[in-house]
């Protein structure tokens, strides 16, 4: 009896001698070859038959949505699955609203806008022709701007959106050339966008862009800046009456602020 427990002792020393000297070897070729190496656990694990075609995440990471390859949408928040629904065709553009209370994505076949209130459940699909590239909600998330690209004069008209999330209707649309860029909620019932309005070779090399200000209510133009040559992209500062101008030259990267 004595010599079977001394041999499972042996064997157990030899054991942890080996898992030891395995341990202090990784560790020696990790320092050699300045690689590092740390533990982890495994939060969470979702398999799925189908592809996943497109993955939204909000902004704070509580939320996912999975499109997967049967049309399917799954809903999750902390990776427990929280809701189901349909996106038929390929997913351009997915994400959650800043407060994470809705979900919108651009679905392909039939094209469609669509938003779904996770509080309440209701969904709303909108017609739209753009392939939608830009999404805009007001700090109240009542409202939602949206914009697209157009790759050549032979694609789909390309508009500026104002939705009207309550109401559950599109207020208004506004035709640009080409691309949008980006939208701004601009304060006191203001939209500001930045488009590209022509397929001029020489104008596109020269990122000739336009900014325009809109009336939120009506989409009447109230200030438009016409042509305006490398411009990278705009953005707004705590002043609402201000706003910046980013520009990319070889010769003249500036920041620029308007009021």
């Amino acid at each position: 009896m004595k010599i079977e427990t001394m041999k499972r002792v042996l064997l157990l020393v030899l054991i942890l001698t080996i898992s030891v000297f395995s341990l202090w070897t990784s560790v020696s070729c990790a320092e050699e070859s300045n690689e590092y190496y740390w533990d982890y656990f495994l939060i969470y694990n979702l398999t799925y038959s189908q592809d996943i075609k497109y993955l939204a995440l909000s902004k704070n990471g509580t939320l996912m949505a999975v499109f997967l390859g049967n049309s399917s949408v799954l809903i999750y928040k902390n990776h427990i699955l929280i809701g189901k629904h349909r996106a038929f065709g390929d997913i351009h553009i997915a994400g959650f609203s800043p407060s994470g209370k809705i979900l919108y994505f651009e679905q392909e076949v039939p094209r469609k806008f669509v938003v779904i209130n996770l509080t309440t459940g209701r969904v709303k699909e909108f017609d739209v022709k753009s392939r939608i590239s830009v999404v805009a909600f007001t700090n109240d998330e009542k409202y939602i701007a949206l914009g697209g690209v157009r790759r050549s004069r032979g694609s789909p008209k390309n508009y500026i959106y104002l939705i009207d999330l309550e109401k559950g209707e599109i207020l208004w649309t506004r035709s640009v050339v080409k691309d949008v860029h980006r939208i701004l909620f601009a304060g006191k019932g203001k939209i500001v966008s930045l488009t590209t309005e022509t397929f001029c070779e020489g104008c596109l090399k020269a990122k000739e862009k336009y900014i325009k200000y809109f009336n939120i209510t009506n989409g009447k133009v109230l200030l438009k800046v016409e042509r305006e040559k490398y411009v990278e992209d705009i953005f707004l500062t705590d002043n609402p009456r201000e706003l910046g101008v980013i520009y990319n030259h070889m010769h003249a990267k500036k920041i620029v602020k308007y009021l």
